[in-house]
C-alpha cells in the first residue's frame, strides 16, 4: 500500500500501531489497578458474587455475551468507513486493553491469588479468542481508514476486505459460544474451589 508522499505501508505497520495502543492501554489499566485503593465494600461485593458463582446460581444472557464479544469489532468496522477511523480505531484498542487489564488486575489486587484465578476464568476466553479476532478486524479496518485518509485508493475501494474480516468474525462466533457455555462453568469451578 502506498500512502501520501510515496511511503509504502504493509500490514505490519497497522498491526504494530494497534498492538502498541492495546498494550499501552493494558499497562495503564494494570498500573491504575495496582496503585489504586479499593474500599472494603467492593471486596465484599465481589466475595458475595463469587460465592453465588461457586453455587452455580448465576445465569448469563446469550445477548449480553454477544454484546460483550461483538461490540468492539463492530465499532472498529464502523470506524473504517470514515476518516475518523485513523484516530478512533487505535483509541478503541487502547480503551479495550485498558478495560480488560484493569478488570483483571482489580480481581488480583482485591483477592490475591484467588482473584487472579477467577480473572483467568472470567477473561480467559476473551484473551485467547476475542482479542486476537478484534486485532485482525481492527487492523483491516485501520488499513481501510488509513488508505481513505492518505488518498492511496479511490474512496469506493477503501473498504475492509471480506477475506480478512470473515475469519475474524468466525473466531468471534467461537469466542461467543465458549464464553456462553465454558466460561460460566469454569468460573463456577474456580469460585467453588476458593470462595465456597
Amino acid at each position: 500500500m502506498r500512502a501520501a508522499g510515496g511511503k509504502t505501508w504493509d500490514g505490519r505497520f497497522y498491526l504494530t500501531v494497534l498492538l502498541l495502543c492495546f498494550f499501552v492501554g493494558a499497562f495503564g489499566g494494570f498500573l491504575l489497578a495496582t496503585i489504586g485503593t479499593f474500599g472494603g465494600e467492593l471486596r465484599g461485593y465481589l466475595s458475595d458474587y463469587f460465592a453465588l458463582a461457586a453455587g452455580g446460581r448465576l445465569s448469563i444472557s446469550f445477548f449480553s455475551v454477544l454484546w460483550d464479544v461483538f461490540r468492539w469489532p463492530l465499532a472498529a468496522a464502523a470506524f473504517s468507513l470514515t476518516p475518523l477511523g485513523v484516530g478512533a480505531i487505535p483509541a478503541l484498542l487502547m480503551i479495550r486493553g485498558f478495560l480488560l487489564s484493569y478488570a483483571a488486575a482489580c480481581f488480583g489486587a482485591l483477592m490475591g491469588v484467588e482473584g487472579a484465578a477467577v480473572a483467568a476464568a472470567v477473561f480467559g476466553v476473551t484473551a485467547l479468542f476475542a482479542v486476537p479476532a478484534l486485532l485482525v478486524i481492527a487492523c483491516e479496518s485501520f488499513r481501510s481508514a488509513f488508505l481513505r485518509v492518505s488518498g492511496a485508493c479511490p474512496l469506493p475501494e477503501c473498504k475492509p476486505r471480506p477475506a480478512v474480516l470473515l475469519p475474524g468474525a468466525g473466531v468471534l462466533v467461537i469466542a461467543a459460544a465458549l464464553q456462553w457455555t465454558v466460561s460460566p462453568a469454569l468460573m463456577s469451578a474456580v469460585c467453588a474451589r476458593f470462595f465456597s
